[in-house]
């Protein structure tokens, strides 16, 4: 029951914005304060308790989530004037030394 306790503190953590101010003016605390905290208001669970629940929130991405993170890099260089046309520059020489990275969002 208690590691439900800690799990539900943390979703409250995550969408209460009255909740988030006020752990931000305690500033860092160790685990033994949080739980302390936590219990005030409500939410009572141990240490291991919120270390079980943190560890469980933490899952591995499905392939849509890794899509949208993973990027990459094309190592083979553009082409002579490519970028110069692409960006309609009329001095291909101010095009020298920029490199673009591109990723999808």
């Amino acid at each position: 029951m208690s590691k439900i306790n800690a799990s539900t503190f943390i979703q409250k953590m995550n969408s209460d914005v009255t909740l988030q101010h006020k752990l931000e003016k305690l500033g860092n605390m160790d685990i033994e304060s949080l739980v302390n905290f936590a219990a005030q208001q409500g939410y009572v669970f141990s240490a291991q308790d919120w270390k079980e629940a943190v560890e469980s929130s933490y899952s591995e991405l499905d392939e849509s989530s890794l899509e949208q993170v993973a990027g990459g890099l094309n190592p083979q260089p553009l082409p002579p004037g490519y970028l110069a046309h692409y960006l309609k520059w009329t001095n291909p020489l101010s095009a020298r030394g920029i490199i673009i990275v591109s990723g999808r969002f």
